[in-house]
């Protein structure tokens, strides 16, 4: 787009973000058809947090903790020092996020705040996801919206990701969380890991 002034042209690109299917609010009206082909030129869909797997979620985790440890550089003489350990990064691996890097960054910085020592570990996390588990409940999986968009293999692979990082945060081997589980042997269960992609075990 280009915008005028007093020193001439100026080329300006505008970036806009939304976490509503636009093509759905067009077709209900909700949304002016002529300014979705307009801010529509290019389009970048992002998956939510709970889909990108495990290994970005380490990656964005690394991210926001040094944004945060300068962030709150003032709340405590230790914050440069604080850092999740193995089991803070399991807790945070089963939670669905539905308020994506923005939750999880509230999440980490109140896991910081009220944890004295300099490693967060898992009852940290625990506590810090307490007021976002209240908010979680049965109906946001069950009463997703039908958009064009919407793939039920989408919503079941979401809940079979959340039951396998919890027996994997809980058993000690692939056989134990079969059982768990309650596939009738490992080898199943290792099959239905394969399916999933991004998924680590």
């Amino acid at each position: 787009m280009l915008f005028r002034s007093n020193k001439g042209t100026t080329k300006q690109r505008l970036i806009f973000s939304t976490a509503t299917p636009l093509g759905h609010s067009v077709a209900e009206e909700s949304f002016r058809r002529d300014l979705f082909y307009q801010i529509t030129e290019d389009v970048i869909t992002l998956p939510p947090l709970r889909d990108r797997g495990i290994k970005d979620l380490n990656l964005i985790c690394a991210t926001l903790m040094r944004r945060l440890r300068q962030k709150l550089k003032d709340e405590a003489s230790n914050m440069a020092e604080k850092e999740l350990d193995r089991s803070a990064m399991r807790a945070l691996e089963v939670f669905p996020f539905e308020g994506n890097v923005r939750e999880l960054e509230t999440v980490l910085a109140r896991a910081m705040l009220h944890t004295k020592a300099n490693v967060v570990n898992k009852e940290d996390i625990d506590t810090a996801l307490s007021i976002n588990k209240s908010s979680q409940t049965i109906e946001s999986i069950l009463s997703r919206p039908l958009y064009d968009d919407f793939v039920l293999d989408d919503v079941l692979d979401e809940v079979t990701r959340h039951y396998l990082a919890r027996a994997k945060t809980s058993t000690r081997s692939l056989r134990q969380a079969a059982k768990a589980l309650g596939f009738k042997n490992y080898q199943t269960l290792a099959n239905r890991i394969k399916k999933l992609e991004g998924f680590d075990w």
